[in-house]
């Protein structure tokens, strides 16, 4: 996707198979991500498929609290001058409803922090991947373009055991979806976009 190369995207919840993917599709599509979340050997293992496959990503591991959160995360865009995108992945996971309303809450937690991160910064545009099971889904001001990826189920840790899978399908249907909604004009916007759970193929 040629509109993409060159940019950057901060890809939150980078450490789940949901964030992965999507990550690893930016990348692939020329866009320099920011690989971001809380568990640091695994954000480290996708930095090294990443920079193997060509890619520059940048790790910017999160502790959970805002004020130290808001501090990585700048350090990180002032390295790359400006965030283009902003991908939410950290509702995808869980695997009870109260893991996934945990998970939802730390979703929430974030967009905190990114909003801090790119006031007044220009333009940018954000996306979220929400679960049904998470709860509400954050509201944005009406001056940030916004698409939301609605799933209904998707990969969870426990899937990464499985090389394949219609798990795996679903996730790479994701971050497909990801890369042509942050294409598409920002007058189509916001969309909601329900991705169903697909069997592989034959």
């Amino acid at each position: 996707m040629a509109g993409l190369r060159g940019k950057t995207a901060l890809v939150l919840g980078a450490e789940f198979p949901a964030g992965r993917a999507v990550a690893l599709q930016l990348s692939r599509s020329g866009c320099r991500v920011i690989i971001s979340g809380h568990d640091f050997r695994k954000l480290q293992l996708l930095e090294q498929l990443l920079t193997a496959k060509g890619g520059n990503p940048i790790v910017a591991v999160l502790p959970g609290e805002a004020a130290k959160d808001l501090s990585i995360l700048r350090e990180a865009r002032d390295e790359c001058g400006h965030l283009h995108f902003v991908v939410n992945a950290l509702s995808v996971v869980g695997e009870s409803p109260q893991a996934h309303h945990a998970a939802g809450k730390k979703a929430h937690d974030a967009w905190d922090v990114v909003q801090q991160l790119v006031t007044g910064r220009g333009s940018a545009r954000f996306l979220t991947l929400w679960l049904d099971a998470a709860g509400k889904p954050p509201e944005f001001p009406n001056a940030w373009w916004h698409s939301l990826v609605r799933v209904t189920a998707i990969q969870t840790e426990a899937d990464e055991e499985h090389a394949l899978g219609d798990a795996k399908v679903r996730c790479a249907g994701a971050a497909d979806t990801i890369c042509e909604l942050l294409m598409c004009p920002g007058s189509a916007c916001p969309v909601e976009v329900k991705l169903e759970p697909r069997a592989l193929k034959a």
